[in-house]
């Protein structure tokens, strides 16, 4: 599992659906929260979090132009790479903190991707969770 620590950065949404903004150093990563967050008072600005993410929910795209329906795509560079027959893992640096993406092999060696290459990881908002860091009391 995938996990970036930030704080809370934005609230918005409508009726029983919050979008969260987590701020994680320069970068901005949404998730979907079901129920009003805005108003039960459990996430607010600034509340330290962490955003979590299988690492098979993480898709990679290379030299990809115009736009996608997907909340969160993120500018990163491939630091290491472990093909399997079937899959293969790919870590990736986001500032200085390492994630993975798993992809299907045939899609790895169809891509041409290496390590030192810059790539965007992209991962729907539905796919991202919240939690409060173990160390933090979030009463």
């Amino acid at each position: 599992m995938n996990c970036l620590s930030g704080h809370i950065e934005t609230l918005s949404g409508a009726g029983n659906i919050t979008i969260a903004g987590i701020k994680t150093g320069q970068t901005l990563i949404y998730a979907i929260v079901i129920g009003d967050a805005r108003n039960k008072g459990y996430l607010t600005p600034e509340t330290k979090v962490e955003a979590l993410f299988n690492e098979s929910e993480v898709m990679i795209g290379k030299s990809v132009s115009g736009k996608l329906s997907i909340g969160n795509a993120i500018e990163c560079l491939v630091t290491s790479v472990d093909t399997g027959k079937v899959f293969t893992n790919i870590g990736l640096n986001i500032e200085g903190n390492i994630v993975f993406s798993m992809i299907a092999s045939t899609m790895f060696h169809d891509m041409g991707i290496a390590v030192g290459d810059k790539v965007t990881a992209y991962i729907k908002m539905t796919d991202v969770f919240i939690q409060y860091p173990e160390n933090e009391k979030n009463d």
